[in-house]
């Protein structure tokens, strides 16, 4: 049994997590760079921790990110990541990303996604 004191919880739903990019707009690319901002509700996570973060585009299928914490991740503190792979929204219309963090022994998985983030591309076609 998980210790709750002590277990960690990360979190990418609202109102904590969130997904800061891409914004709507009308010169979206096929190489939007997509970055959210991970919320810590458990303990210091120390330098050097890893943590996978995905996104999904439309509802395809998941990029997943290893991520190495370069200092530490204190209580009740955010860290903000950019994936390295892009997301393509070079096509006019609304576009949904839906986001997850995923840690190992995490107590309250209910919190880990952000779903339904909408990103609209307002170009003509």
């Amino acid at each position: 049994m998980l210790n709750q004191a002590t277990s960690q919880d990360l979190a990418l739903a609202p109102p904590n997590g969130s997904i800061l990019a891409p914004v709507s707009g009308c010169g979206l690319t096929s190489t939007e760079i997509v970055t959210v901002r991970v919320f810590n509700f458990g303990p210091t996570l120390l330098a050097g921790s890893t943590f996978n973060v995905s996104y999904s585009l439309d509802g395809g299928g998941p990029v997943t990110e290893l991520v190495t914490l370069p200092s530490n991740l204190t209580t009740n503190s955010t860290y903000t990541y950019s994936f390295t792979a892009t997301a393509d929204l070079s096509v006019a219309g609304a576009h949904t990303i839906d986001a997850t963090v995923i840690l190992a022994g995490d107590i309250n998985p209910a919190n880990d996604t952000y779903s339904g983030y909408s990103v609209t591309n307002t170009a003509t076609s």
